[in-house]
């Protein structure tokens, strides 16, 4: 995992932090879902282009599930407010092993307290 980098506006002081996970081969995927496939299927040499097809399912790295992934007719990320993607937020440490489930007990007992419109992270250690 590559450490998460910040970018500081140099008029307001405001912090932006880079989360996203790299994207490519051994891309965390969700459980039973296959990895990511690359497929080279032009040749600079012999098509005078290189391209590459890219097969896996959406749920791979970082993403937003739009409200449309579990409710029939709902929005899309693209109708989704932009003001939902930025804002304060806090870190938690909540070390658990792989799998293992992050219960409303470690949230409340976690540090610092999550106010409402946080954004949260939580850092397992996995």
């Amino acid at each position: 995992m590559r450490p998460m980098t910040k970018t500081v506006d140099p008029f307001s002081g405001l912090e932006l932090h880079e989360l996203s996970h790299p994207w490519g081969y051994f891309t965390p995927i969700h459980p039973g879902y296959d990895d990511l496939k690359f497929e080279r299927v032009a040749y600079h040499a012999k098509h005078g282009t290189m391209t590459q097809r890219i097969s896996g399912v959406m749920h791979a790295s970082t993403h937003v599930n739009a409200p449309i992934h579990l409710v029939a007719g709902a929005a899309t990320v693209g109708k989704l407010p932009l003001r939902h993607f930025f804002g304060n937020g806090v870190v938690l440490s909540i070390p658990k092993g792989q799998w293992e489930l992050v219960t409303a007990s470690d949230l409340e007992s976690a540090t610092p307290s999550v106010r409402p419109e946080d954004m949260v992270v939580i850092v397992t250690g996995w």
